[in-house]
């Protein structure tokens, strides 16, 4: 789903309904099936997971948000957000998490001392397994990767948007 930036004041929000409308249809699936089997349990797991899944959908939550402001992150109960004025690079790297490497996701670099203040609390600080695939801590510096897959975007979509905010709206070096 390519989206153009031609005009980078514009808000764009991106939210995470494919993955939504894909637990919606299992949720519908599995339903009926678990019903007319007699398994109450997986009925109501699959009843109430529907229509929690609905409810996401038809409320079009946005994942993340690229405003003239800057970068807002919701996702999986996880939110925060960076002005563009806090970022100092937007770049693209290949991240290694686990036995995964992920070629060319978008970055952010910011100050260590931002994401100290208002990311790492927001992330739920260490306990959160998966903070190493999306933060690469340095001394003075965090770069924080921002996964296109997760909302929809293409890969090469993701950073010109990104990229060209940051330039409007930040303080590129």
């Amino acid at each position: 789903m390519a989206r153009r930036n031609d005009d980078v004041a514009k808000t764009l929000k991106f939210g995470t309904v494919r993955r939504d409308a894909i637990l919606l249809a299992i949720f519908v699936a599995v339903g009926p099936f678990a019903i007319w089997k007699g398994n109450w349990f997986i009925s109501a797991i699959c009843i109430a997971g529907g229509f929690y899944q609905l409810y996401k959908v038809l409320g079009n939550q946005a994942g993340m948000t690229l405003s003239p402001k800057g970068i807002a992150y919701s996702y999986d109960g996880i939110s925060y957000s960076i002005p563009w004025r806090e970022v100092s690079a937007v770049e693209m790297i290949d991240p290694q998490h686990e036995n995964e490497l992920f070629r060319n996701v978008t970055a952010l670099t910011i100050s260590r001392r931002y994401y100290d203040e208002k990311v790492h609390n927001a992330f739920g600080r260490l306990l959160n397994p998966n903070r190493d695939k999306y933060f690469e801590i340095g001394d003075a510096t965090v770069r924080v990767a921002v996964y296109s897959g997760f909302f929809g975007i293409e890969r090469p979509d993701l950073f010109p948007m990104i990229e060209t905010r940051w330039k409007a709206f930040g303080r590129p070096s």
